[in-house]
């Protein structure tokens, strides 16, 4: 009797673990259609240099949007493009929109790409 008895706890400790486990697996198998949400509306986000600074080889960025500052270090490794041709920090303008890639604090290349809203409109 008390063979049958431990095959029978046995048997209802296994039942009880397996009811326990397979609802969920079962509820992570189906698939669930959600209806996308309404399309918003996002100002792109760009960068623009607030200043650079020769001596300490550095430029300060703004984000378009006000929400990030960042100073940066410019080395002589550092790529410089401006509207697509060679350039260095000095050419970099306060206002122009830029793209950069960096590594820590140290920028690794710099690409302005628009020239400052001031001398848009000179031109």
């Amino acid at each position: 009797m008390k063979k049958s008895l431990r095959w029978s706890l046995g048997f209802l400790v296994v039942a009880v673990s397996l009811a326990l486990v397979l609802p969920g697996e079962v509820a992570s198998a189906k698939t669930t259609t959600t209806k996308p949400k309404k399309a918003e509306k996002h100002t792109p986000a760009y960068w623009t240099v607030s200043a650079t600074d020769a001596t300490a080889n550095t430029i300060d960025l703004q984000k378009s949007d006000s929400s990030s500052n960042l100073t940066l270090k410019v080395t002589a490794a550092t790529k410089i493009t401006v509207e697509n041709k060679p350039g260095k920090l000095a050419d970099l303008q306060k206002g122009q929109k830029v793209n950069f890639t960096a590594s820590g604090d140290t920028c690794s290349s710099i690409e302005a790409v628009a020239a400052p809203a001031d001398n848009k409109k000179k031109k």
